[in-house]
């Protein structure tokens, strides 16, 4: 039953997350603050990421791993944004942070995708194949060149 719980969560938050990080992201590639989304994004990625470190594990999968980096780079993000107001360096800080919180949350979904579809499965079985390698860079990297780009933009 718990299981069920958190993973109904984890998903809802999941979906909210990679929802509104577009959202956030295209604003900061406008050079605008979407303040109500961006808030909606680190709360809910922050949600999904420490939901998904709750499951019971015997040692640290890839996906937790990404979980806790995203919660890094949300607080970081939260840091540059509240505490330093996006002052000078921290305006870039921000942007790179929130495009990949946004992608973590994206792999961590392609992860379960690529575990749980059983085509994907016998491409990939320990997602260390070329496959996998390669769908991870194709979605790698839009969100280094929008990051870098809304880096450069956003102050």
């Amino acid at each position: 039953m718990t299981l069920r719980v958190l993973t109904f969560l984890h998903v809802v938050f999941a979906l909210i997350a990679i929802a509104s990080g577009p959202i956030v992201l295209s604003g900061l590639l406008t050079q605008e603050l979407l303040q109500k989304w961006a808030i909606r994004f680190l709360r809910s990625s922050v949600a999904a990421s420490v939901i998904g470190l709750l499951f019971p594990f015997d040692q640290p999968l890839p996906t937790h791993w990404a979980s806790m980096l995203s919660v890094y780079l949300a607080g970081a993000a939260f840091l540059a944004w509240r505490k330093f107001h996006l002052a000078g360096v921290w305006s870039s800080i921000f942007a790179l942070s929130i495009s990949f919180v946004l992608y973590l949350d994206v792999l961590a979904v392609m992860l379960q995708v690529f575990r749980h579809l059983p085509l994907l499965m016998t491409l990939a079985y320990t997602r260390s194949e070329l496959p996998f390698m390669i769908v991870e860079l194709a979605v790698m990297m839009p969100f280094v060149i929008y990051g870098i780009v809304a880096a450069k933009r956003f102050h």
